[in-house]
């Protein structure tokens, strides 16, 4: 499963293309699959093949190749569902991996240990100086190497 709380508008702009067939303000709270997709989740119909499933599916959005009849569920209409669904999940994964700054007060770091600003530093890490300045540098190339891709 796949946390998401975006409108189905939200989703199609995510994605960067679709038609919307239903309430585009309809907010699907995760990605599931067919046969496992509540009310609010958004699941996805690769093919004709699964056509049958999508329809007996419970879902409350779909990700589709062409417009399906007897379903409720809101639709986003794909010339490529599955590459949509890919878009989809890579920003999923990209909004989870945000660590928020900080230092969980489990954690042990060195007292000639130079933090950098804005760092992320977990319960179980423990940092001595120099490592502490390998991970500032390696999150500034991390950073940098973004920018250059964004």
């Amino acid at each position: 499963m796949a946390r998401l709380n975006l409108t189905l508008g939200e989703v199609r702009d995510v994605i960067g293309d679709g038609a919307i067939f239903g309430h585009s303000g309809f907010v699907c709270k995760s990605v599931m699959s067919l046969d496992r997709a509540g009310h609010d989740d958004l699941s996805f119909v690769k093919s004709q093949k699964y056509v049958q499933a999508a329809k007996k599916s419970r879902a409350g959005a779909l990700l589709v190749p062409e417009a399906l009849g007897g379903t409720d569920a809101r639709q986003l209409v794909l010339s490529d569902p599955v590459a949509g669904l890919g878009k989809l999940l890579h920003w999923i994964s990209e909004k989870q991996c945000v660590a928020t700054p900080g230092v969980h007060h489990a954690a042990q770091i060195a007292e000639s240990a130079t933090l950098g600003e804005n760092v992320a530093i977990g319960r179980i890490q423990v940092l001595l100086g120099e490592l502490a300045d390998m991970k500032r540098e390696l999150r500034e190339l991390r950073e940098a190497n973004q920018e250059v891709k964004g």
